[in-house]
C-alpha cells in the first residue's frame, strides 16, 4: 500500500456553517477541533435536509476531504464558487471501519473551489438509535506526500480502548473503562526503500510529536483515513549506496 499523508501545516482553515442551526451544545464549529473528536457537531433533528457549507475564504485546491465519524449512512457532497451551490455533486455512501467501530469518509479528489458543501437529505438513516445527525471532524488539505513506495509487510495495527487498573490494599484489582472510543495505532516500515525516495520519509519526520497529519491507507476503502500523530523518531539504515532500511514507523490516532 502506498499510502498518503496531510501534514497539520497543509490543514485548510475554513468557516463552518449549517442550515438549519446545529444542537445548541454541539455547535458546527466543533468541526474545526481536529484533536477533539469526542466534541462532535450534531444537527438539530433529521427531518430536514442538513446543509454544511465550508467556506475556504478564497478558491484554493484541496487535495483530500476527511469527513471523520459519522452516524448516517450516506450524504451528498458539492464543491464551487458560491455558497449555496450545487455543482459538482457527488453521491457519497458512508463506510464503516471495522477496526474502530466508526463510519468515516475520504474524498480523495483534487479540485479548486471557495466552497465545500455537505448535504444529508431528510430521513437519511442513523447508525445508531439517536434522532440527530453527527460529524466528528471535518479535514480539508491543500498538499500531500505520497509515499511512491509501497510499505512491507507486515503491516501491524491495533484498536484498543482505553482502560485503567486500579489496586486495592487488599490486593484486588479493578479493571475501568475510560471510554467507548477504540484507538487506531499501526506501525510499519519499508525493507528496500530507495535512496531517491529517502526525502519523502524525512518530510514525514519533520512533523512534530505533538502536531497531526491524516493518514489514508490509499487502497480504495474510504475508511481507512485517520486522523494520527507519530510516536518517535525515524532510523534510516543503509544497506548500500542506493537502498536504505528502515523499521518502524509508528503512528496513533488522535480522538
Amino acid at each position: 500500500m502506498a499510502f498518503k499523508f496531510i501534514g497539520r501545516a497543509a490543514f485548510i482553515t475554513y468557516t463552518p456553517t449549517c442550515s438549519p442551526a446545529a444542537s445548541a451544545d454541539f455547535p458546527v464549529t466543533n468541526l474545526l477541533l481536529y484533536d477533539a473528536l469526542l466534541r462532535p457537531y450534531n444537527s438539530s433533528d433529521t427531518t430536514n435536509d442538513i446543509w454544511i457549507t465550508l467556506n475556504k475564504g478564497s478558491a484554493t485546491v484541496s487535495i483530500g476531504l476527511l469527513i471523520d465519524d459519522l452516524n448516517f449512512t450516506g450524504f451528498k457532497l458539492y464543491h464551487g464558487t458560491s455558497s449555496n451551490s450545487t455543482t459538482n455533486e457527488v453521491t457519497v455512501v458512508s463506510v464503516k471501519d471495522e477496526r474502530t467501530q466508526r463510519y468515516r469518509h475520504f474524498y480523495d479528489s483534487t479540485h479548486s473551489s471557495q466552497y465545500i458543501r455537505i448535504k444529508i437529505p431528510s430521513g437519511t438513516p442513523t447508525t445508531d438509535s439517536t434522532n440527530y445527525y453527527r460529524i466528528g471532524r471535518v479535514v480539508i488539505g491543500s498538499s500531500a506526500t505520497n509515499l511512491t513506495q509501497n510499505i512491507f509487510w507486515p503491516y501491524t495495527y491495533t484498536a484498543p480502548k482505553k482502560y485503567a487498573t486500579v489496586e486495592f490494599e487488599s490486593g484486588s484489582e479493578e479493571i475501568v473503562n475510560l471510554g467507548s472510543q477504540k484507538i487506531f495505532q499501526c506501525e510499519f516500515g519499508i525493507s528496500a526503500l530507495k535512496s531517491t525516495n529517502e526525502g519523502e520519509w524525512w518530510t514525514l519526520d519533520s512533523v512534530d510529536e505533538d502536531q497531526l497529519m491524516v493518514m489514508y491507507e490509499n487502497n480504495s476503502d474510504t475508511s481507512k483515513a485517520y486522523v494520527v500523530q507519530r510516536k518517535g523518531s525515524l532510523t534510516i539504515q543503509e544497506l548500500t549506496n542506493t537502498v536504505r532500511s528502515f523499521s518502524t514507523y509508528i503512528l496513533k490516532e488522535k480522538i
